[in-house]
């Protein structure tokens, strides 16, 4: 899968993005699966058996995206104004678990330790510098103004 195509889901799924998602699933079918081979892994994620770049995982709790370091995958992070913490950059030799964007929307809906995390991060992609984001006891995400915005 190109980095442009997982930029994009990324951000489509931090920002719960339905429409975005369906978009890109009509062009990448496997990522709808909550149930995937390893063959099909293969087949959507080429790049991470030659270059160990290229693809969504989760691995203790919580998902991200590995991608080559390049320039333009960079620029592209950035102008998606995405929380870098979501992206391995480069080579990862680590054992992780690859997944599809239905595995990460699947999980979000069941573990709600890490839905609390996604919904925080999707939240919080959207605050204004000066807003304070707060998770209460229960899992209740309140935001906080700034009197200066």
């Amino acid at each position: 899968m190109q980095v442009e195509s997982l930029v994009l889901y990324l951000d489509a799924l931090l920002k719960c993005d339905d429409f975005i998602i369906n978009k890109l699933n009509k062009h990448y079918p496997l990522m709808e699966k909550e149930e995937i081979n390893a063959s099909e892994l293969k087949e959507l994620y080429p790049d991470a058996l030659t270059t160990g770049t290229n693809y969504f995982y989760i691995h203790k709790g919580i998902f991200g995206v590995v991608l080559e370091d390049t320039p333009n995958a960079r620029s592209l992070v950035n102008q998606f104004n995405i929380d870098s913490n979501m992206i391995y950059w480069g080579y990862n030799s680590d054992p992780v678990q690859m997944c599809t964007a239905a595995q990460i929307i699947k999980k979000c809906s069941i573990d709600d330790g890490f839905a609390t995390h996604f919904k925080r991060l999707s939240i919080a992609s959207q605050l204004l510098t000066d807003d304070d984001l707060r998770i209460e006891e229960g899992g209740a995400i309140k935001i906080y103004r700034s009197l200066a915005n």
